[in-house]
């Protein structure tokens, strides 16, 4: 029976010792690699990172070491450290003065560790838009977009409209636009801005104000009166947005039909075909007599092709010529 009882507090005894070593070796571990980040080797500063962010929540006590090592001389290790702090949980603000590093590989990195982090993604936004723009050739700032998440897409998008509404350079403006486009992340709450958007005195961002309410639908209703004077402005492709928008409301749909025919019949080339794009995704049958008149457009290989793909969209139940 002794024995028993021996053996059973052995058995209960064990796991303590296995954990307590475990835990020993971990914290010997740690103290190791967060001594190799004092290395004069850049490659074992690198390694010793990795090893630090893997080991997640129970490296916090390294955040110390890899706020020092943010003004590295090494660039990888700048970024890495960076990533690394972040994943650990440290100060965001921090991290936030390297996004203007002088290397745009840092810039990169960080904004993207920035952005998966999520606490300040607006803050990455001017950068990548920036990158993409005048960056070297190998930064794609869209690739980058295209991969958020939806609740972070929906986040950045007001940062994204506003470089579109206060950016002096074209470039910056149609790159900001060019993500906006592949994350799709327009909403309700972005209604307000874009209404000061159409007021705008640049064509561009009165345009890509009133085409993305015209993708909202019935969620851009309290931009109709803003709309309506939309109607009237100098820019057809500006006319051609906002009409498409208004088509979702009753009381507007006549009039904004009978604009979108004008565009349609006699319009600048833009403006057509972006009242004819228009119709891919808002389907209006009136309109049909001239997406059938657009394929005869002296302009076939534009406007023409353009038609057809708004007639496949719509499908044989709203044009029966197919």
């Amino acid at each position: 029976m002794r024995h028993v009882i021996r053996l059973s507090l052995i058995l209960l005894v064990a796991p303590l010792w296995s954990r307590t070593a475990v835990l020993l070796a971990a914290d010997a571990d740690l103290s190791e690699q967060v001594r190799a980040l004092s290395s004069e080797d850049e490659n074992v500063r690198l390694d010793a990172i990795y090893a630090i962010r893997d080991m997640g929540d129970a490296a916090r006590t390294a955040q110390p070491a890899l706020i020092g090592l943010l003004d590295d001389p090494d660039e990888y290790v700048r970024a890495t450290a960076a990533d690394a702090l972040l994943r650990l949980g440290g100060d965001v603000d921090l991290v936030l003065p390297l996004l203007e590093d002088s290397e745009q590989s840092v810039q990169l990195a960080v904004a993207r560790s920035v952005l998966v982090d999520g606490r300040k993604p607006e803050a990455a936004i001017p950068v990548l838009v920036f990158l993409a723009t005048d960056g070297d050739d190998w930064v794609d700032a869209d690739e980058t977009f295209e991969a958020f998440s939806p609740g972070l897409a929906r986040r950045t998008a007001a940062a994204l409209l506003e470089i579109i509404k206060t950016e002096d350079g074209a470039d910056i403006r149609s790159c900001a636009h060019n993500a906006l486009q592949s994350m799709d992340a327009i909403g309700p709450e972005h209604v307000p801005l874009l209404m000061s958007m159409l007021r705008h005195s640049r064509n561009d961002v009165r345009e890509i104000a009133a085409e993305r309410l015209a993708w909202l639908q019935k969620d851009a209703e309290p931009a109709v009166p803003a709309l309506r004077a939309a109607l009237e402005d100098d820019d057809a492709t500006v006319r051609a947005h906002a009409a498409l928008a208004l088509s979702a409301f009753g009381a507007t749909r006549e009039r904004a039909v009978n604009v979108l025919r004008s565009i349609m019949h006699d319009g600048p080339r833009d403006a057509r075909l972006a009242a004819i794009d228009g119709l891919q995704i808002i389907h209006i049958p009136e309109l049909v007599p001239q997406l059938i008149a657009g394929l005869a457009d002296t302009d076939r290989k534009i406007v023409g092709w353009h038609s057809e793909m708004a007639m496949t969209a719509m499908g044989p139940a709203v044009v029966p010529e197919l």
